[in-house]
């Protein structure tokens, strides 16, 4: 008689359970749709993830919550044409591998610039005039300084494989796979 009361009891559990779900159904007029369910459910997760390591952040790890990108450093790994590939380090921790490589847009607009550093000699001689004009600078330890680098407008063509790039957009570029650059600036080959 025990067996046969607790296999009632479990149908009937089950029963209302049905029941109720059909019922909240037809109250909400919506469908039970699995797929959106689930993605509730993995964004949450996924959330939760990057919440928990901003919170034991370290210094490798960097605070993107903002969600506001506009320039990336990497290295180009193909030029076709007017369109480069670039592979970067990831914006965020839990970034898809799928952003780390992206592809910039050069347009009329897109100034492109490389950086060299300036021979030793040079630097060191606009530094002394600048402390000889500027001497209550001397001793500051921030003080604004000659720059030891110079920076030339090159054309695309001088572009190649391998180089270090810093892509800069006016766009938010943290979730772009492509995007058009404003500004490309070679940091070294």
């Amino acid at each position: 008689m025990n067996k046969k009361f607790l296999l009632i009891n479990i149908f009937i559990a089950i029963l209302f359970f049905g029941l109720g779900l059909v019922a909240f159904n037809l109250i909400n007029n919506q469908k039970i749709n699995e797929n959106d369910i689930f993605q509730k459910g993995w964004d949450a997760g996924w959330d939760t993830a990057k919440n928990r390591l901003y919170q034991n952040n370290s210094s490798e790890i960097i605070d993107n919550r903002t969600k506001i990108r506009k320039s990336v450093l990497g290295n180009i790994v193909d030029i076709e044409g007017k369109k480069i590939i670039v592979k970067i380090r990831p914006l965020e921790i839990l970034a898809l591998p799928d952003l780390d490589n992206r592809i910039i847009l050069i347009d009329s607009q897109t100034e492109i610039t490389k950086k060299s550093k300036k021979d030793q000699n040079e630097y060191s001689e606009e530094l002394e005039k600048f402390y000889k004009e500027n001497e209550q600078y001397r001793n500051m330890p921030n003080a604004p300084t000659p720059i030891m680098f110079n920076e030339k407008k090159i054309n695309i063509s001088e572009l190649s494989k391998g180089q270090l790039v810093k892509i800069v957009s006016s766009n938010n570029i943290i979730h772009l796979k492509q995007f058009t650059a404003s500004k490309i600036t070679i940091l070294k080959k």
